[in-house]
């Protein structure tokens, strides 16, 4: 370890692939629930220290060393902890500290001329039993378009100490951190990707170290970093880093064709045609829909082949629950686009009419008569699942592809009117494996959810 004083700094690029939300506060004569945090000066979506800091903390744990307990140390050395001690009369309580040695100093918005777009949208939690809205659980949520932050961190330690300085270990961190940050990250919500590194240590006891941290720092902030690599020397050293993709393997990835219209439902007007479901114009499939889609059929697999327990529990470890917190598999929102992968314009929608049935007489029933918008057969529509751990799990996996399979034989579809002629799709590889499952394996699935459930605890 080196005995100067040396001070490393990170910039790191982030960007937003898709929607995002870091809730913050409401009042009672709010609109929104659950608004997203933000400047109250300029209005700028804000993306919190502990954000980042708690998704780099969880990437530690698991990059850091394959032994749990190593790894946990590791992770406590480099971004500090709390506990709580007692003395030896066994009554009083001491808290028991340490600093971290990473220091998230703040996340700057790439773009300050125009702001992202945002969007109020309704969100509601569903009975698991029952399959209908819970009671007084709608809630307006403001979600975030697609944006990019540059992060600066700080880091105690120079660049070139031994592999086990904390510069070294935060190295390992950052190159295998795949952001996902706020709410709604099982649901298509924050998903980040890091697009460039940049990291500069400076020894604080050197003039020319010193000079260069008291008066042109502010250049790596804003991202004019040019001239530190040319001022690199004995007491700077400069680094642009590589981040690790997230490599397709954690990807389930099966593009369909529709076989049916498909109708996301939306907020119902008082009149006029009902609208399809959109994500900042552009009619979606949310992650949502996909969801509930593959929880609701998964148990039911599951149920008939071995029964409603082990179904709940598979359900539970798989797409997550208010007990056991969040679950392996994260959807992503999925949209429409033609056979060129052009996507798909106001004028390619079309209306249908419908009319609700008096079930006395079997006749129309009056004042009953209903547009749906929607997106007509041929066009196609990508869904995208990240399961990090799906070589692991193999059994939980072979449960997606049962699920994948039903929707490419028409036995399950996606959005309203499944019964009506609507939400039936196709795979357009005929030859995807993930339309190809095999037989479960029951006492291989306990196991795993056994595994799953004491890892959580």
């Amino acid at each position: 370890m080196s005995d100067s004083n040396w001070i490393t700094l990170y910039a790191i690029d982030l960007i937003f692939e898709d929607s995002w939300l870091i809730g913050g506060l409401s009042t009672l004569s709010d609109k929104i629930d659950i608004p997203f945090v933000q400047n109250p000066r300029n209005k700028e979506p804000v993306l919190p220290g502990p954000s980042i800091a708690g998704s780099l903390r969880a990437t530690a744990m698991k990059v850091l060393s394959n032994d749990a307990t190593e790894a946990a140390e590791y992770t406590e050395e480099l971004f500090g902890y709390v506990t709580s001690g007692v003395e030896s009369d066994g009554k009083k309580k001491k808290t028991m500290t340490a600093a971290s040695a990473v220091e998230i100093l703040g996340a700057k918005l790439a773009d300050t001329k125009e702001l992202p777009e945002t969007l109020e949208r309704r969100r509601t939690a569903i009975n698991g039993k029952t399959g209908a809205a819970l009671n007084r659980m709608l809630r307006n949520e403001e979600i975030v378009g697609r944006a990019s932050y540059r992060i600066i961190v700080q880091v105690q330690g120079r660049a070139s100490d031994d592999h086990k300085s904390y510069v070294s270990q935060f190295d390992e961190v950052l190159k295998n951190w795949h952001p996902q940050l706020g709410r709604g990250r099982s649901v298509g919500l924050g998903r980040g990707k890091i697009k460039n590194v940049e990291r500069v240590s400076v020894n604080l006891d050197s003039d020319k170290g010193l000079q260069w941290w008291l008066f042109e720092k502010q250049c790596l902030f804003g991202g004019h970093a040019k001239n530190i690599a040319n001022n690199s020397g004995s007491n700077i050293e400069y680094a642009k880093l590589e981040p690790q993709e997230n490599t397709a393997a954690n990807l389930i990835s099966v593009q369909f064709e529709l076989k049916e219209p498909v109708h996301i439902g939306f907020e119902k007007p008082e009149s006029g045609p009902i609208l399809i479901y959109r994500q900042f114009g552009h009619p979606t499939i949310p992650a949502t829909s996909w969801k509930g889609v593959f929880r609701h059929r998964v148990e039911t697999i599951v149920t008939l082949v071995e029964g409603p327990d082990l179904a709940n529990d598979v359900a539970n470890v798989m797409f997550g629950s208010s007990d056991t917190g969040r679950g392996l598999l994260r959807f992503r929102n999925s949209g429409f686009t033609d056979a060129n992968g052009k996507a798909i314009s106001k004028k390619d929608l079309r209306f249908r009419e419908h009319v609700a049935i008096d079930r006395f007489s079997g006749g129309a029933k009056d004042t009953a008569k209903f547009t749906w918008e929607c997106v007509p057969p041929g066009f196609l529509t990508k869904l995208d699942i990240d399961f990090p751990d799906k070589e692991k799990y193999t059994e939980c996996n072979n449960l997606i592809k049962h699920v994948i399979r039903d929707l490419h034989e028409g036995i399950i579809g996606i959005g309203a009117g499944i019964s009506r002629g609507y939400g039936r799709l196709s795979a357009e590889d005929k030859k995807n494996h993930y339309i190809l499952p095999r037989k479960v394996d029951v006492e291989k699935l306990k196991m795993e959810v056994n595994q799953i459930s004491e890892k959580g605890k």
